[in-house]
């Protein structure tokens, strides 16, 4: 990932402007990947809904950079996100439809975030002080019945159970107890670890997958890695405030907020299998890095 990063600030260090072949390239696969997703419809809301999603975000920010020439590059931007966020919605992808919807709100509030410094650490630190509310609140009320939001209905994210995640994270909060500090290893992955026999699971698996990249970074690595990874994003962020009104900039901060919510409830950027395309991501990450350099 660092490699694609350095790799990624090296084209854009180089080369201000995408080539509109690999744009071109990047948007006709994504199109494909959106219709071949819609022909199958039941059996990706039923399966891969996730890695659709994921694949979705990983990609929708090189459509968008080569959108930077066009006069009217804001208005097209909101109708290819939007387009995004009505297919993840409807394959029930949900996490990846709110991550979404953060990248369309970041982007539209983007000149008035970055009118003062203030507002603009501000956005990121509000943005982890709302994943930890959320997770307090789903975890302290969450009703634990395993119905869907609406019975019946043929929009993936209506047809979810809302306790999924809950039996894992419950699990994997009592499992993590004796080495919350340190972790239990960078290679010791939660869908190693197994469901604890003196609590309830009535999951049809035989592992505490994660789901999330904050639960997947504490088990391996401890609070002490989880402050390591928010380091690097802040970091990151940092960066972004010297190129703030560059288009590949506004593009890049508001995938940032929009993966941190991601992260909640899915594993992204590191520790996943799906390394490839969250590969794409750093790349993106170096290329925007790269753009704000003198």
């Amino acid at each position: 990932y660092l490699a694609l990063f350095i790799f990624g600030t090296i084209l854009s260090f180089n080369r201000k402007n995408p080539s509109e072949i690999i744009w071109l390239a990047i948007t006709l696969y994504l199109i494909m990947y959106i219709l071949r997703s819609l022909y199958s419809l039941k059996e990706v809301q039923l399966g891969a809904h996730l890695g659709a999603g994921n694949v979705i975000i990983s990609l929708l920010p090189f459509v968008l950079l080569g959108l930077k020439n066009y006069k009217y590059k804001e208005r097209y931007a909101n109708i290819v996100l939007c387009l995004g966020i009505f297919f993840v919605a409807l394959i029930g992808a949900r996490t990846a439809t709110l991550a979404l919807i953060m990248l369309v709100l970041v982007m539209n509030l983007w000149p008035y975030i970055i009118k003062k410094k203030f507002r603009f650490y501000l956005l990121l630190f509000s943005t982890m002080l709302t994943i930890v509310f959320l997770y307090f609140v789903y975890l302290l009320y969450m009703t634990h019945d395993g119905e869907p939001l609406i019975a019946g209905s043929s929009i993936g994210v209506l047809q979810k159970s809302t306790d999924t995640r809950f039996i894992i994270w419950v699990h994997l909060l009592d499992t993590i107890q004796d080495n919350i500090l340190w972790g239990v290893g960078s290679l010791q992955s939660t869908n190693q670890a197994s469901p604890l026999q003196y609590i309830d699971f009535t999951m049809n698996r035989k592992n505490l997958a994660a789901h999330s990249l904050y639960f997947e970074i504490i088990y391996r690595l401890g609070i002490v890695g989880l402050f390591l990874f928010l380091g690097i994003i802040l970091a990151l962020w940092t960066c972004f405030w010297k190129g703030r009104n560059l288009w590949e900039i506004k593009i890049a901060a508001s995938l940032t907020i929009a993966i941190l919510f991601l992260a909640s409830a899915s594993v992204v950027l590191i520790f996943s299998y799906m390394e490839l395309r969250w590969g794409f991501v750093w790349l993106f990450f170096g290329i925007a890095f790269g753009s704000s350099l003198p």
